[in-house]
């Protein structure tokens, strides 16, 4: 562990961890809780003093549900974020490595200082909205750098972008937002809110838009798993299958309508698919046909506004890909039912008709 470390954990100057090292002067009586709990040694060790942890933190949580029922956010002296990171202050100074207080106490000291001066509820002197606010900067950074709990982090990090957009540093809250993961779309909405802050409007639609795409992606998904599961059950449950793939069908048409996306087609293509194979289950044969036939009709729009879209940048492969793909889909109308060419679906009038126009279409 370096000086700048130490330093920074016990909120300390990396010169006075150097005095200590060069035996020029000894820590702080406060200090040697904090320098236990670090250095993974006992107080007893140190200097004979023991502490409660869990016992403590049970106190403390206690001690803030209590906070919490006297006291308002509106005021300075009965503010209830006020007494809050009092309290934890206090805690973590006996524990520098609970970062779960760490992070509680920086959003309270966040909390202070949105409703006082963000919200202009009370008034809080600069100097002490500077030192507030860059309190709140240590304790965000040290569970940053330090804590290995990945959830916590993450709240960390959306906190401190929260602080930097307090201050209008733009940049280094857009860099923050970056380092957050893409899944459960938090990076995006976090850059919603610096972009929003930035009034960047086009950012901010951008990212919407990723947003709303990504959402309808695992929402189809979840409908088709949904429909499969009951589908698998057998023929005593495929009316409830065809139900739930018919509630996939209309979810996919109407967010291809929205998106006009590859994905979303594709998606009303699986489940066009997924419903005349259950049909023929049951033997409704008329109903499978209806779903094949508008499969088809669907297929070849696809395929033509691909063909439009890469027929002029040498993208054959691409193309041929996608001659395989609706040809495929067609097949894929029965052979789930009947894994032959020689059925009688494959053999039927309709399904000749459908199969020569998918081919004129891919010539």
């Amino acid at each position: 562990m370096t000086q700048n470390e130490l330093a920074e954990q016990l909120m300390v100057s990396v010169q006075a961890v150097s005095k200590w090292e060069c035996d020029n002067t000894m820590p702080d009586i406060s200090q040697i809780v904090p320098l236990a709990a670090i250095f993974g040694v006992t107080t007893d060790w140190l200097l004979g003093a023991g502490t409660d942890e869990e016992t403590d933190t049970e106190k403390l949580k206690n001690s803030l549900e209590e906070v919490f029922k006297k006291y308002k956010p509106y005021t300075y002296e009965d503010n209830v974020f006020r007494k809050s990171f009092e309290l934890c202050r206090e805690h973590i100074k006996k524990y520098p490595l609970d970062y779960s207080t760490k992070l509680l106490c920086a959003m309270y000291m966040f909390y202070f200082l949105e409703y006082g001066v963000g919200g202009n509820c009370f008034a809080i002197p600069k100097d002490q909205e500077e030192a507030l606010y860059n309190e709140a900067l240590r304790h965000l950074t040290s569970l940053i750098n330090y804590d290995r709990d990945t959830e916590r982090i993450i709240r960390a990090k959306i906190f401190l972008i929260g602080m930097y957009l307090y201050k209008e540093n733009f940049s280094k809250a857009e860099e923050m937002a970056e380092e957050l993961p893409i899944e459960g779309n938090i990076r995006y909405k976090m850059l919603i809110e610096v972009y929003s802050k930035k009034n960047d409007h086009d950012k901010c639609v951008e990212l919407s838009n990723k947003i709303a795409i990504e959402a309808t992606v695992e929402y189809l998904h979840g409908l088709s798993i949904r429909a499969r599961r009951i589908s698998i059950l057998g023929n005593a449950r495929k009316k409830e299958a065809i139900a739930l793939w018919s509630e996939y069908e209309e979810a996919a048409k109407l967010n291809h309508r929205i998106f006009k996306a590859d994905f979303t087609m594709i998606c009303v293509a699986d489940a066009l698919k997924k419903l005349s194979n259950d049909y023929i289950a049951i033997s409704e044969f008329d109903k499978a046909f209806e779903k094949i036939e508008e499969l088809t009709d669907y297929l070849i729009v696809f395929y033509k506004g691909y063909y439009d879209n890469f027929k002029d940048k040498a993208y054959s492969e691409e193309i041929e890909k996608m001659k395989d793909f609706c040809r495929s889909s067609l097949i894929n109308c029965y052979d789930w039912c009947f894994p032959t060419s020689d059925n009688i679906i494959a053999n039927d009038p309709r399904y000749k008709a459908c199969e020569a126009k998918i081919a004129a279409a891919l010539k």
